[in-house]
């Protein structure tokens, strides 16, 4: 089933397959439309005055109490087309009975509205040009420094500590890493126990073991799939579906957008299975045999053709990136509202996919602006495009 970039076009696709569904879905789309503008025009930090209440709208509210199932069963009846319009809850790792329809709104509008793009020449362009434009306006991008301590007094941060124990003092600090270590290691005393009643509820999302690999020869089809062996979406979520044959997996093929990813004759596969990131102990071969054999049995044309470059675990992830058992989405996008920053510290922020924009790249992205702009409103300096 092909998504189509215009909304309009997509629509039109699935009405001529449920046309006893059409008024639902219209209503449902016109709803998500409604939905992720009002949280667009609530949450503009260009044009927001900061001093101004935000008014939340009867929609957002509902999206954020109810969970995605929800809001598709008070429109659409037929599950073949609920389960096609949640093919995209397992970018947040979790069912459609689950997932909170907020977010699921916001994921799915977006690429309609916005658009769905990626740095040519692979996602590390993107960090290299933050880092460049942070050095052209004068700031310092410091590393190999790990931070073992943010320096407070319970009310005011005045700094970190550095693992050598180097301090570094500020006026304002945006921690932007795994939450957890953050509240457990980095602030520690009383903060670590709010880390553990937030591993209880929301809880962390769910990871990925991911296959990187290449092929030889030529593809005509979409750079991204997801493969769904059936209409019951909700198994591909439960704890034993993982690195099942009749499982779903992720599929992407960026060098068919992107020809600096491969040389001529050749493209690069990168295969997604959700897992547990709770569970290490993985068989990388076994795990990835599987995850090839999924791809090939959604692409018959790749049989045989697949090579396996590399492999990585929840706990490759972890050790990276040090995100609590390599969460892939920080917390479980569950209902219900996150107040990551209620920590009481005046001058301490937080940005990435463990705050309460959530997971995903424009998320944790505009999680950053957001905070830069909280601070700058402190400062009274006002923002311009």
């Amino acid at each position: 089933i092909d998504v189509d970039s215009d909304i309009n076009a997509y629509i039109e696709r699935l009405v001529s397959m449920s046309p006893h569904e059409s008024d639902g879905l219209r209503s449902f789309f016109r709803t998500a439309a409604r939905t992720y503008e009002d949280v667009q025009s609530c949450s503009n930090i260009f044009e927001q005055d900061m001093s101004r209440p935000r008014v939340v709208s009867q929609d957002i509210l509902n999206a954020r109490k109810n969970t995605y199932e929800d809001l598709l069963s008070s429109y659409i009846s037929d599950f073949r087309l609920k389960a096609i319009l949640s093919d995209r809850c397992t970018f947040l790792g979790l069912p459609p009975s689950q997932v909170a329809a907020l977010p699921m709104i916001m994921l799915i509008m977006s690429y309609f509205i916005q658009g769905a793009y990626r740095p040519q020449g692979g996602f590390q362009r993107l960090s290299d040009t933050m880092a460049e434009g942070i050095r052209q306006k004068g700031g310092m991008i410091l590393s190999g420094r790990e931070v073992t301590k943010i320096l407070h007094d319970g009310k005011v941060c005045r700094g970190i500590q550095c693992r050598n124990g180097t301090e570094y003092t500020a006026r304002y600090i945006i921690a932007g890493g795994d939450y957890i270590y953050f509240l457990r290691s980095l602030l520690g005393g009383e903060y670590g126990e709010s880390a553990d009643r937030m591993l209880f509820h929301p809880g962390v999302s769910t990871s990925f073991f991911i296959v990187y690999g290449a092929f030889r020869g030529e593809f005509t089809r979409s750079s991204s799939l997801g493969y769904y062996p059936s209409y019951d979406i909700s198994q591909f979520f439960k704890p034993d579906s993982a690195f099942r044959e009749d499982g779903t997996i992720g599929i992407t093929v960026a060098s068919v957008e992107d020809r600096l990813r491969a040389p001529d004759g050749y493209h690069t596969i990168v295969l997604h299975e959700m897992v547990d990131g709770r569970g290490t102990d993985l068989d990388r071969r076994r795990c990835a045999e599987v995850a090839v054999k999924k791809a090939m049995r959604a692409l018959p044309e790749l049989q045989g053709k697949i090579e396996i470059i590399d492999t990585a675990t929840p706990g490759t992830l972890e050790r990276y990136t040090k995100n609590h058992c390599g969460a892939a989405f920080g917390w479980r996008q569950v209902p219900g509202s996150l107040t990551i920053n209620s920590h009481g510290l005046k001058n301490l922020y937080y940005a990435g996919h463990w705050s309460e924009m959530g997971g995903g790249v424009l998320a944790a992205a505009y999680s950053g602006a957001k905070a830069a702009a909280d601070i700058l409103a402190q400062e009274g300096i006002g923002i311009g495009r």
